[in-house]
């Protein structure tokens, strides 16, 4: 048998419309794994959204996520697990500035944990609707450096936001 890499992206590919697996989509990724084939997840989503899909096809192969930014096996120590990180700095900056960038909601993530200046009922199955005290956003709970930062701005302020994260972080983003 030639063994063969089956990378899954999730959204509009290996998740239905509604966001989900099809019990016959978890039986054939189940059965190509079972054959010795790679099935991956790649995706632009978060670990924390994107966990239980990699449990419920009941892989342990490695994940991609963010983008790329991380490289993991879930519920694995793996020595070749990696993640490009942004910085601390980079985001509070962004939290001091907010109001006069126009930002209405800023979202900072990690392998495990999310933080944000405030709820949003904007997407929420990817951004938080609900806050514990320690994930609000803050100079204090933010205390390592962040995988993933999600800007939600007033529209048509984009370029001022780019052109103050240009001139203060250069090629760094």
């Amino acid at each position: 048998m030639n063994q063969h890499l089956i990378a899954l992206d999730l959204d509009g590919t290996t998740l239905n419309n509604k966001s989900a697996l099809t019990a016959e989509t978890i039986k054939t990724l189940r059965a190509a794994a079972a054959e010795g084939h790679i099935v991956s997840i790649i995706t632009g989503r978060p670990y924390r959204i994107a966990r239980h899909i990699y449990d419920q096809i009941g892989i342990k192969t490695p994940m991609v996520n963010f983008n790329g930014a991380l490289t993991h096996i879930p519920h694995e120590a793996w020595d070749k697990e990696y993640a490009v990180e942004l910085t601390r700095e980079l985001a509070l900056d962004l939290l001091d500035h907010q109001q006069e960038l126009s930002i209405k909601t800023i979202t900072v993530e990690d392998k495990f944990h999310v933080w944000a200046n405030h709820p949003t009922k904007d997407l929420p199955e990817f951004l938080p609707d609900h806050l514990t005290k320690d994930q609000l956003l803050t100079h204090h709970n933010l205390n390592e450096d962040p995988i993933a930062l999600t800007i939600e701005y007033q529209p048509g302020e984009e370029q001022k936001i780019i052109k103050a994260v240009n001139q203060k972080y250069g090629d760094f983003v």
